[in-house]
Parts: C-alpha cells; structure tokens; sequence
C-alpha cells in the first residue's frame, strides 16, 4: 500500500492518510493531529496500515517490576475503523518487524496483527503476523 502524494493545499510534511481518516466536522479538515488513541493488540486479529517507522516515545511507562522505561510506538491507520492510532509495540512484536522488514520497509504496509497467548515454559506473548493488501 502506497501513500497518497499530498495535495497542493497540503503541507509536504502532512501525512494524508489523516486527512482520510481523522474524525472532523463537514467543512473543516484535519490541520495537524495531536493526540491519539492508544491501541492495545489482543488475541483478536486486527487489520492495521503501519503509518510511521517505530520510535522511542519521550514519555516513560510503568512497565514489569514497576520499572519505568520509554516504549516502542509508531503510528497506524486501524482498518476497522480507519481512524490513526498510536500502536505500543512490545520488544517481541518490534523483532519480528525489524527482522522482516529491515530498514523501516514495514512502513506503508498493512498487516493482521494478533497476540498469542504464552505456552509451556514461555511467560511472554508472541504474535502473529501477516501482510496483507486490499483485493
């Protein structure tokens, strides 16, 4: 899935994918989004576009044994909904993208994204995921 090239009116740095996206009034368009909703994955599968490469968010999160530590974020398009969130990406989830798409060639693709649950002697989570492309 490519970006769209932004429009004339727009700012280069503008991603229009928020511009198709964001929840606004009829007669105004989406200057600049400032806040997201945070996406948590489950063990439902979820159909997301990966928007922007993964970074360590400024902000610290309480994380196992109360420790404080930055997270992975980076921003999707949820195509559920097709509103822009902010997906936390846990340290097993960013090795599998990293490992597959070197470089940040994950960005602008779509993938269906699940958690598993842990087994045997494992304490964490993995996941499953799948690129995908609309038909």
């Amino acid at each position: 899935m490519s970006k769209a090239a932004p429009k004339k009116d727009q700012p280069e740095s503008q991603d229009p994918t928020i511009q198709q996206t964001a929840r606004v009034l009829p007669g105004y368009k989406m200057k600049k989004q400032l806040t997201f909703e945070i996406l948590k994955l489950d063990k439902t599968p979820r159909p997301l576009t990966i928007t922007t490469k993964i970074e360590v968010e400024k902000k610290q999160v309480q994380v196992k044994n109360n420790k404080m530590e930055p997270p992975h974020v980076c921003e999707v398009v949820d195509l559920t909904d097709g509103v822009v969130k902010k997906l936390i990406v846990n340290t097993v989830l960013l090795k599998v993208l990293e490992e597959n798409y070197p470089n940040h060639s994950y960005v602008g693709k779509s993938f269906l994204i699940a958690k598993t649950s842990p087994e045997g002697e494992r304490k964490y989570a993995l996941y499953d995921v799948n690129e995908i492309e609309a038909e």
